[in-house]
């Protein structure tokens, strides 16, 4: 079994901004559709395109990637791909045309999906249990104020700037993230710990990380947490601007909330997992999920439309996510730490995967419906609070069974 070792502040820092470019990536950008649209000559729905291969790219990049560091390491393949994401940030600041910007989107997508794999991966080789639960976290405090800090940046470069600077910045950052990497990253899975045996050692380490109960099981809560954080974002403006008539700065303000929330409940996580455990937080994260999409599917069933309900039932959302990410995410790679970039694949997988089929399905119903929302987010609730009660068991068996290997 591999000792864990201590992350620096500095290593915390450059890790948890690599995991945040992919959601900077998006977020940033959103304020600029219009003016994209205007200044390409295209469609806004053909413009939406390019946030939809962003997408595929942030959920197929993580499907080879992972497999590929397990057998070659992680340091080079993230070095690479910060230098691919910087090109792209570049080509997307200069497209010529939408069909441009939509073919580069693709590939910053997967480019994030690189930094955001292996970051992740990097940790998992370095911790497990409470300790790599506590990582998660602070990465995930660190991460979250990316959905906080982003669309201000946005917002005041569509003010006084171009929207090609979203880019320039973007490119920037990914500059400055290659310097941290290269003075403070090392290689984290050393030769004798990687994966030998060629592709077909690779599909059978594959099919044992998907076959493991305790990756499954929390791997499908991480999933269910996606489905209903995204179904959050994706209504959110139609909920606050269209039903509750709030100005776009009024909606930005509780935006900016519920991600302050998110990153709260991950500081919590962080601060207190070793003394209450990450299982019992991945619970106490569904159950404030549970609470604000059922708080959420009475409003849709009566037709209340108060803000001192909604906005109370959309805050547990993200504030539960918060609790649920890191924890789950420590939880699910436990057993499977000999193919941790595999894991971490397939959960991104599912979570970007997710994320893409929720957010067209909240607005089916039309701006002034939040019942799709509220339907998505309490299946979404009720699943994953299933997963989480079987995953506790599963987790208590697999201690019992192997006390040592899942301290």
């Amino acid at each position: 079994m591999r000792e864990a070792r201590p992350l620096g502040p500095g290593q915390l820092i450059v890790l948890a901004l690599l995991g945040g470019i992919a959601p900077l990536g998006t977020d940033i950008y959103l304020p600029s559709i219009p003016a994209v649209a205007t200044d390409l000559h295209a469609a806004v729905s053909t413009v939406q395109l390019t946030l939809t291969g962003f997408m595929a790219g942030l959920a197929l990049g993580p499907l080879l990637i992972g497999p590929v560091s397990d057998r070659f390491g992680r340091y080079r393949l993230l070095l690479v791909g910060i230098l691919a994401l910087l090109a792209s940030s570049v080509l997307c600041a200069l497209a010529p045309t939408v069909g441009v910007l939509i073919a580069a989107r693709v590939v910053q997508g997967f480019c994030g999906s690189i930094a955001l794999t292996l970051c992740r991966a990097m940790v998992a080789d370095l911790a497990t249990g409470a300790g790599a639960a506590r990582i998660y976290s602070l990465l995930g405090t660190i991460m979250g104020l990316s959905p906080i800090v982003a669309p201000i940046i946005g917002g005041v470069i569509q003010q006084w700037a171009h929207w090609r600077i979203s880019f320039w910045v973007l490119a920037g950052l990914c500059a400055l993230l290659l310097v941290g990497a290269l003075t403070l990253l090392r290689e984290t899975l050393p030769p004798e710990l990687r994966q030998r045996g060629g592709l077909g050692m690779t599909a059978r380490n594959a099919a044992r990380v998907v076959r493991d109960p305790h990756f499954v099981t929390f791997a499908l809560a991480l999933c269910c947490t996606s489905g209903a954080l995204f179904s959050y974002i994706s209504a959110s403006p139609f909920v606050v601007q269209g039903i509750l008539g709030w100005e776009p700065l009024a909606y930005s303000a509780v935006f900016a909330v519920n991600a302050a929330g998110l990153t709260t409940a991950a500081g919590i996580s962080a601060a207190t997992a070793g003394k209450l455990g990450p299982v019992r937080l991945v619970r106490v994260g569904s159950g404030a999920i549970l609470v604000g999409a059922s708080a959420l599917a009475v409003a849709a069933a009566v037709g209340i439309r108060e803000p001192g309900v909604l906005l109370p039932a959309m805050f547990l959302i993200p504030t539960g996510a918060g609790f649920v990410f890191g924890n789950a995410t420590a939880l699910a790679t436990q057993t499977v730490r000999y193919a941790a970039g595999t894991a971490m694949a397939v959960i991104g997988f599912l979570q970007f995967g997710m994320s893409g089929l929720v957010a067209p399905l909240v607005s089916v119903a039309g701006p002034d419906s939040i019942t799709p929302f509220a339907a998505i987010a309490l299946a979404a609730g009720i699943l994953l609070a299933v997963f989480a009660a079987v995953g506790a068991r599963v987790d208590a068996r697999t201690r019992a069974a192997s006390p040592r290997g899942a301290s």
